[in-house]
Formats: structure tokens, sequence, C-alpha cells
């Protein structure tokens, strides 16, 4: 078996001029001011994604920047009771709200002149959906809380 000899000669004044370049033309650094224990906490989630801290939050801010990128659909769904003695029916409204604030207001209208015993708002980011929204409008005695 035939040994290589390493040509590595450590640390260069070439190695750092070209580390200083790529610094200088591909990286923007910021500082983040976190509270106290934050660090950690990022630290900790990172390791167990595998990535470095620097890594799991470049991730964190592209899919929250991805996110708001998007145009988000909200869906309004509830659980309404129609008489006293009927069975809890789920509704899901077939029109998509452009904002969550319309929803929340599809959600006050049909609280308004229906029996809602709970709703929620749903958005979808790609296949992942992700509820933005849910109230329960039942007591511990089963009383509906009505919309003030």
């Amino acid at each position: 078996m035939e040994t290589r000899i390493s040509t590595y000669k450590g640390y260069t004044e070439a190695r750092k001029k070209a580390n200083a370049k790529y610094e200088t033309e591909k990286i923007e650094r910021v500082s983040l001011a976190l509270p106290k224990g934050k660090k950690s906490e990022l630290k900790s989630c990172a390791e167990k994604q595998g990535e470095s801290m620097n890594r799991f939050i470049i991730n964190a801010i592209d899919e929250r920047t991805r996110r708001l990128k998007e145009k988000h659909l909200y869906w309004v769904s509830f659980i309404i009771s129609f008489s006293e003695d009927s069975k809890p029916q789920p509704i899901s409204l077939t029109d998509a709200c452009l904002s969550i604030e319309e929803a929340k207001e599809k959600v006050l209208y049909q609280r308004k002149n229906y029996n809602v015993l709970s709703a929620w708002i749903d958005t979808y980011y790609g296949e992942e959906k992700e509820t933005v929204f849910h109230e329960c409008y039942l007591n511990f005695f089963g009383d509906i809380k009505k919309p003030e």
C-alpha cells in the first residue's frame, strides 16, 4: 500500500485571504439580542435537528418568510347544535376567507345566528394544515356561551 504524504501547510496567508474574500462577497452578519435563556433553547433545538444554531435560525427565518410571502386562505369550521335535542353537527364553510379578521367575522356571525359549540380556523402551507384559531363555547355545565 502506498503511503501518501499530506501537502497541508496549515492556515496560510492565501487561505486567510480567500476566507476574507468569501466573507466580504457572500456573507452578511446580524447581531441578535435575545432574552436570557433563549440562546440555550435555540442551541438545544438546533442540536435536536442536527443543525448548527446559525443554520437553525436561517431555516426558521426562511420558513417564516416563505409563509408571509404566500397568499393565505383561511377556512372556517364549526360544531353546531340546531336544537336542544339534536346531535351536534360539524359544518365547514365552503368559501375561503382572505384574512383572519374576515374568518373571525364569519365565526361571530354564526355564533349570533346558531348554537355554535366550537369554532376553528385553519390555513394551509402547501399540504401542511395549521389551526390558527380555536374556541369552545360550552361551559362546564354544557351551556353555550353567547357572543357579547
